[in-house]
């Protein structure tokens, strides 16, 4: 159905923006349409990472299909934030440090702002949409341990994108990134450590890939994040349990019915 949907607005793009925010409605019908059951959520799980092997499957060995074979809940991150976390790098140069800069990063910023809130109004259609949070939003989360101005790798964005979820109850996060990528290991993996002391408990898996990287070790690696997040379901689940009844003799017995 996504990819479906997908087509629609790439051919609509073709005829114009109007045919493109119709496609779009159009969209967001179908997937009203999709039939879901919310009884029981499946354990949540955030992969972020860099650009590339964050959003081209054919990098990360398909993990987001994986994880869902797996009875995970898969989030994936705005796109869009990883350019307008540039945007607020540049803002934050002008106001803060008084850089000589072209103010376009102010146009393009609200520009994007705009677009994305025109879109979500026509998404609130479905019942299931949350209307995603501002860059600003994540920042706020680590403003205290990194600064805007940082832009090397992702910058600040991947661990804004955590705390922001964690706040939220996630409790699984993985950090994709290219093997070597320095930028990339400082602003990801650096930061775990800050974050599990800021969230206890949280499970931050960094998974490094290039093209030598052995799918058993990969997949190991995600067991093991499986594994622990359905034991602390399970756990968590076992602990709202009613206890059961006891009799005089000491006995237990079920806990009365109400039917």
């Amino acid at each position: 159905m996504f990819s479906e949907c997908v087509e629609w607005i790439a051919a609509a793009s073709k005829q114009g923006l109007g045919k493109m925010i119709g496609a779009f409605r159009r969209a967001i019908e179908a997937f009203r349409g999709l039939r879901y059951d919310r009884s029981r959520r499946k354990p949540r799980v955030l992969v972020t990472g860099e650009l590339l092997v964050n959003f081209h499957p054919g990098t990360n060995f398909h993990v987001e299909e994986y994880l869902e074979r797996n009875d995970m809940e898969v989030i994936l991150p705005r796109i869009t934030y990883q350019f307008r976390k540039d945007f607020q790098a540049a803002i934050s140069e002008i106001r803060d440090f008084g850089a000589h800069l072209a103010p376009y990063p102010f146009a393009l910023d609200g520009a994007v702002e705009f677009i994305q809130r025109f879109l979500e109004r026509i998404a609130r259609s479905h019942p299931l949409y949350h209307p995603a949070a501002r860059p600003q939003d994540l920042y706020s989360d680590v403003e205290h341990f990194i600064p805007k101005t940082l832009t090397c790798g992702e910058g600040w964005l991947m661990a804004g994108e955590i705390a922001h979820y964690a706040h939220q109850g996630v409790r699984s996060f993985i950090i994709l990134q290219p093997f070597g990528c320095l930028p990339n290991h400082v602003c990801g993996r650096g930061v775990t450590k800050r974050l599990k002391e800021e969230f206890p408990g949280v499970q931050i898996l960094p998974l490094d890939l290039d093209p030598d990287t052995s799918y058993a070790n990969v997949e190991n690696r995600l067991q093991m994040l499986i594994m622990n997040q359905t034991a602390e379901a399970e756990h968590s689940a076992a602990s709202v349990e009613p206890a059961p009844q006891k009799t005089r003799g000491g006995s237990p017995r079920p806990a009365l019915s109400s039917t």
